[in-house]
């Protein structure tokens, strides 16, 4: 099979809603826990994904959903049983299948890791720098955690510290640590 300007991949499981025998999730709306990285089976000759690698891809690739009559449908990118096409603009990120370099952010694409909000302490008491954050991270910036070609030509490299615009943010779970996709032109500055 050939592939222009999408890959097919299969997927181990649509949905990562569970810790251990814990189900936190049972709703087919809720985009938090779907399962987002997927193995190629088949790609363009002109990219650089091969059979084998990881990608990671937008979250409505697996997306189970409910008809207008309640049924639970696949998405419209199911092709049979655990596999999928993906359009090439909804690939984020790949991993080779040599694991030479980890994970590699495909451009325009651009990770930033969530910062923690800290707790300080004003003499006797600790206050919660919680009052300008999201989920308790701090808002609209965080640190480079797989750049782009585009950002290191712009002299921003991984562990730098970034502002970003806001809502260009998308949450994505990396390795247990909570990572926001955006574009290289919703970075605003180097801090």
């Amino acid at each position: 099979m050939r592939s222009d300007n999408f890959v097919i991949v299969e997927a181990d499981e649509n949905y990562n809603n569970s810790v251990g025998d814990i189900i936190i999730n049972t709703s087919v709306e809720n985009v938090e826990n779907i399962n987002r990285v997927v193995k190629v089976i088949v790609a363009p000759e002109y990219t650089k994904l091969q059979k084998g690698d990881l990608v990671l891809v937008h979250h409505n690739i697996l997306r189970i959903q409910n008809d207008i009559s309640g049924i639970e449908r696949k998405s419209m990118f199911h092709i049979e049983g655990n596999k999928y096409w993906v359009p090439l603009t909804e690939v984020l990120m790949y991993k080779s299948s040599d694991d030479s370099e980890g994970w590699m952010s495909i451009d325009p694409f651009v990770f930033i890791k969530a910062v923690k909000v800290e707790d300080f302490k004003v003499g006797n008491y600790l206050i919660n720098g919680a009052t300008d954050s999201y989920k308790g991270k701090e808002k609209l910036n965080g640190t480079v955690s797989f750049t782009n070609e585009e950002l290191k030509h712009k002299g921003v490299y991984k562990g730098d510290r970034v502002y970003f615009t806001e809502y260009s943010q998308h949450e994505f779970k990396i390795g247990g640590d909570i990572h926001y996709k955006m574009k290289t032109n919703d970075i605003l500055l180097k801090i």
